[in-house]
């Protein structure tokens, strides 16, 4: 995935080489997108399940994912209780999993809020490790793709072309 940021815009290449700009900005307390994550699944290794959760296979091109950006992707999917291995297994400790196809990409949006997102005294929501070496670089510059807002698309300020 290639990406360039320019300001509040992103210019993202995902990995079947189609280019995104996302522009818009986050308001202060939403936290919308800490509360799920969304994951490329495998289109042809069925989810197993494991009467705690699933396991299941990632779509292979995330294989293609530079070691620091993979390391970036566990820590943050270990944030909402979802482990990955370098071979693309992943479990996760829910039954709250939504499937969804789009073009070539299958997906799941998994409802399990980030360990990491707390409440402030008058209840808006904020990241508890922002601004320190735990917070995955992810998170800075999530919403990349379409995709990562899954469901949210009424409520995200975030918009592409």
């Amino acid at each position: 995935m290639k990406e360039l940021q320019l300001d509040d815009v992103i210019v993202v290449e995902d990995y079947a080489g189609t280019q995104f700009v996302r522009s818009g900005g986050c308001t202060a307390g939403g936290g919308a997108c800490c509360e799920y994550m969304v994951l490329p699944l495998s289109r042809t290794e069925p989810m197993i399940h494991t009467g705690v959760g699933y396991i299941v296979q990632l779509d292979e091109r995330m294989a293609h994912l530079p070691l620091a950006r993979f390391n970036d992707v566990v820590l943050w999917a270990s944030y909402h209780d979802v482990y990955i291995t370098r071979d693309l297994q992943c479990s996760i400790l829910t039954h709250d999993i939504v499937v969804s196809e789009t073009g070539d990409w299958k997906a799941c949006r998994i409802n399990l809020a980030c360990k990491k997102l707390d409440l402030d005294a008058e209840g808006d929501k904020w990241c508890g490790v922002f601004g320190t070496d735990d917070r995955p670089v992810m998170c800075s510059t999530t919403p990349k793709l379409p995709l990562d807002i899954q469901g949210l698309e009424d409520i995200c300020t975030y918009s592409w072309e």
